[in-house]
């Protein structure tokens, strides 16, 4: 599935490109040279797998914004430089034990030893949409990797111009499916202030990217308190926030409605959190379909050749560990009879009078049979399918909306937009700050050697052997990321 999705995402670039080379090439002079004059105009610059687009719009506004208050300001910025400067020393351990993990988990994987990674500790893990970002969730990872490299952005504009630093100009791009910022400083300008200021400037972008990620982690650590004018909170269970209205679990009597609190599955699963929902169904997926304990002495098998009617929509064929069949009541057989695995759990109940034989409903082996305890009129439901499609047929959330006025699913879309955009906010302070070649790191360093050493000399040699450690380290990280992912793949 994972593949499919990145082909599918390859091919579409590969197809609007081709149509952009197409236009240019085809189309009459005239109206070829118009369509690049009307790209230029927009500022707008197009290659096979990347779409950007400048601008000297936000110029004045990061001018303003940096006027407000300066004295502050600077103090901010100078408090960002530390931590800029700290997070780059911190980096390199980091992604050093990053890779020691990574390596390690390679190591076993192919040594065939089963291992946990939860056990093991942090990794860096590329992010593919399709593989190890579901398909659902490609809206918010976009959105949330725009939002952090906006932040970051901005970060390095208002503090250049604090500074006096002149902005070329800046924008936003789209590569294959990971969007991002840029702002193009005047090189010259920002040469010519001092490494401490400069400082301020190349740590800025960290900075913001940390405040996000300490905003992102107090809003989402007081959720309930955050949505409370607008939401109220399910203590036992969860809400039906969407539903299917094709699928079986919605038509009859019995059906789930939006708005239902489900409480169980089964009646042995509790369902406190939304997340318990996938754990129920991934459970009963691994096992097979328990049997029921039922009383067959005054029951009469049925034909072999078809148990029950196929009208009926309300009896199910049930087969004995010896292989007599019964068509039963589905419902009844559920409510009123325990659970087990071998004729040996019923045994224990049996009596000369009561026989008790362990009866499994007969259908495929992807099918299950599953109990759904909810808050409608009729308190439990019987769904007899894939537990895979029950699953796809149902949105969960502990959010019910205080007037008909606001969605249910708003409190679970923003608080996955609030994890990634703290996820990759993290990422980019964490993977900038690295004394590596290209990134802010490699110019927090230059600013913070050049500080501190007068020799120039021995700047230049500092600087080239941390740069090259850094950027070892980034590559190795990457590397064996990427084999770690193939393998498990």
């Amino acid at each position: 599935m994972g593949f499919s999705v990145l082909m599918k995402i390859f091919s579409s670039w590969f197809i609007f490109a081709s149509l952009h080379r197409l236009l240019i090439i085809l189309l009459p002079a005239s109206l070829s040279s118009r369509y690049i004059e009307y790209l230029n105009k927009c500022n707008i610059y197009m290659d096979l797998f990347q779409i950007r687009w400048t601008t000297t719009r936000f110029n004045r506004l990061f001018y303003n914004l940096s006027r407000y208050k300066p004295r502050i300001q600077r103090r901010w910025y100078t408090i960002g430089a530390i931590c800029g400067v700290l997070l780059m020393c911190l980096s390199i351990i980091i992604l050093s034990y990053t890779l020691y993990n990574s390596i390690y988990i390679i190591y076993n994987v192919r040594n065939s030893r089963d291992i946990n990674e939860s056990d093991v500790g942090l990794i860096l893990q590329p992010v593919l949409p399709g593989v190890n970002i579901h398909g659902s969730e490609i809206g918010f990872f976009i959105v949330a990797l725009l939002i952090a490299g906006v932040v970051h952005e901005c970060g390095h504009a208002i503090a250049a111009r604090l500074e006096d630093v002149e902005i070329n100009n800046s924008g936003i791009f789209l590569f294959i499916i990971y969007p991002g910022a840029f702002v193009d400083l005047d090189g010259a300008s920002l040469l010519s202030i001092s490494a401490y200021r400069q400082l301020r400037i190349v740590c800025a972008g960290i900075w913001h990217n940390i405040i996000s990620v300490l905003i992102s982690s107090a809003i989402l650590y007081n959720f309930n308190l955050f949505v409370l004018p607008f939401y109220s909170t399910v203590d036992r269970g969860a809400a039906v926030s969407s539903i299917v209205e094709e699928s079986s679990v919605y038509r009859g009597v019995y059906g789930l409605r939006r708005g239902y609190i489900l409480s169980g599955v089964n009646g042995d699963c509790k369902i406190t959190h939304q997340s318990d929902w996938s754990e129920c169904l991934i459970d009963i997926f691994k096992k097979p379909q328990t049997g029921y304990c039922v009383s067959v002495g005054n029951l009469n098998p049925s034909a072999q050749h078809q148990c029950c009617s196929e009208d009926s929509l309300s009896d199910l064929c049930f087969k004995s560990t010896s292989n007599v069949s019964y068509c039963l009541n589905a419902r009844s057989v559920v409510a009123s009879s325990s659970t087990c695995s071998t004729y040996r759990d019923c045994i224990i109940n049996t009596s000369s009078d009561n026989v008790l034989e362990c009866l499994f409903p007969l259908m495929p082996s992807s099918l299950r049979l599953i109990r759904l305890q909810h808050s409608g009129s009729e308190s439990e439901l019987l769904y007899l399918g894939d537990p895979v499609e029950l699953y796809n047929s149902l949105q969960l959330s502990v959010y019910i909306p205080r007037t008909g006025f606001f969605p249910y699913s708003t409190p679970d879309h923003l608080a996955t937009l609030l994890q990634y955009i703290l996820s990759f906010s993290a990422a980019l302070a964490l993977l900038n700050a690295l004394p590596c070649y290209f990134l802010d790191g490699e110019y927090i360093l230059r600013a913070f050697v050049s500080s501190l050493f007068a020799n120039d000399i021995l700047n230049k040699r500092v600087v080239s052997i941390s740069l090259n450690i850094g950027s070892c380290l980034l590559l190795s990280n990457i590397a064996t990321a990427l084999i770690s992912l193939s393998i498990k793949l």
